[in-house]
C-alpha cells in the first residue's frame, strides 16, 4: 500500500507537470502568433509603404547633408565660407572639436537601422504576393551561399568566405513549391547569425554543415544547418524565434529576421523551424518544408 500510494502521488506530480508544460507552450505560441498578426495589421492597414520613404531617400539626403557640413573640397562650401568670411579649416577644427562627424555617423547608423526594420517588416506584410513555383532546394541553398560569401565587413574585419562549408545533400531530392526567393531569405538569415556569432567569439576554425534530406514518411525535406559557433542557454533558444527579440548589444540587429523566417517557414510554406543548441555546442537550425509529392 505504501508503495501503491508513492506511486501515485509521483504520477500525480508527473501529470501536473506536464500539464503545465503544455499550457506555457500554448500560451508561448499564443503570444507569438498574436505579435506577428499585430505587425501584420499594423503594416497592411496604415499602408507605410506609401508613407514611408525612409528607405529609398535616406542615404541620398544624408549623403548631401554630410558633404555640405564637412566636405572641405567641395566649392559650393569654400564660397559660402568666403562670403561669410571664416575659413574652412577653422569650421572642420570646430565641429572636430565638438565632435560633429562622429554624432553623424552615428545618426546615419540609426538611420539605416530604422530602414532596415521597415524593409523587413514590408516584405512580411508583402506575404501573400509571393509567386509560387517549383525550385530545387539544393540550387537555393549553393545560390544562397555564393550571395553570403560576399558578405564582408569592414569595421569588423569579418569575411565570410573565411568559413569552410561542409556539405552533406541527399541525391535526387525532390522539387519544391513555393517563392524559393522566401526561401534564400530564410536560409541567408541563418547563416548571417550563426557567422556573426561565431566571428564574435573570434572561433578559428569556424564552420557550417549544410544537411539535406527527405524524411518520407511525413513528406518533408529535412534541412540542417549547424555550426560551431558559441550556442545559445534554454532561456535563449525559446525565445529566439519571437518579433523583436536580439542578443545583439543596442542599435545592432532589428530582432526581427528569425521570427520573420519562422513565419515564412510555418505559414507560407507548412513546415516546421526549431533550434537545437547548448552553450558552447554551436546551434542547429532544423528546417521541414513539405514537398511536391507528384515529383517522387
Amino acid at each position: 500500500n505504501v508503495l501503491h500510494a508513492s506511486y501515485s502521488k509521483s504520477s500525480y506530480y508527473e501529470d501536473v507537470r506536464d500539464d503545465i508544460e503544455e499550457l506555457l507552450m500554448f500560451d508561448c505560441q499564443y503570444f507569438y502568433e498574436f505579435s506577428i498578426n499585430v505587425i501584420y495589421f499594423f503594416m497592411k492597414n496604415f499602408n507605410i509603404e506609401k508613407n514611408c520613404f525612409i528607405d529609398k531617400d535616406f542615404n541620398k539626403e544624408f549623403g548631401d547633408a554630410n558633404n555640405r557640413l564637412i566636405n572641405l573640397s567641395l566649392p559650393a562650401n569654400k564660397k559660402a565660407a568666403d562670403s561669410s568670411g571664416v575659413s574652412l579649416e577653422a569650421i572642420a577644427s570646430y565641429m572636430d572639436d565638438r565632435e560633429v562627424p562622429r554624432m553623424l555617423s552615428t545618426i546615419h547608423q540609426l538611420g539605416k537601422r530604422v530602414a532596415d526594420i521597415v524593409h523587413n517588416m514590408l516584405n512580411f506584410a508583402r506575404k501573400s504576393e509571393h509567386i509560387k513555383n517549383t525550385f530545387d532546394i539544393e540550387n537555393v541553398i549553393n545560390s544562397t551561399l555564393k550571395l553570403a560569401a560576399t558578405d564582408y565587413d569592414l569595421k569588423k574585419q569579418f569575411d565570410f568566405k573565411i568559413i569552410t562549408i561542409i556539405k552533406e545533400y541527399e541525391k535526387n531530392l525532390p522539387l519544391m513549391v513555393g517563392d524559393d526567393a522566401m526561401i534564400q531569405q530564410v536560409l541567408l538569415n541563418i547563416l548571417r547569425n550563426g557567422a556573426e556569432a561565431m566571428h564574435d567569439m573570434k572561433q578559428k576554425n569556424p564552420i557550417f554543415k549544410i544537411r539535406i534530406q527527405t524524411e518520407t514518411k511525413q513528406n518533408f525535406i529535412r534541412i540542417e544547418i549547424e555550426d560551431n559557433g558559441p550556442g545559445m542557454t534554454e532561456d535563449i533558444r525559446k525565445q529566439v524565434f519571437e518579433p523583436f527579440f536580439t542578443t545583439k548589444s543596442a542599435g545592432v540587429g532589428t530582432g526581427l529576421g528569425l521570427s520573420v523566417s519562422f513565419y515564412i517557414i510555418t505559414e507560407n510554406f507548412g513546415g516546421k523551424m526549431t533550434v537545437i543548441s547548448n552553450p558552447d555546442k554551436g546551434a542547429n537550425f532544423v528546417i521541414r518544408l513539405p514537398f511536391d509529392k507528384t515529383d517522387r
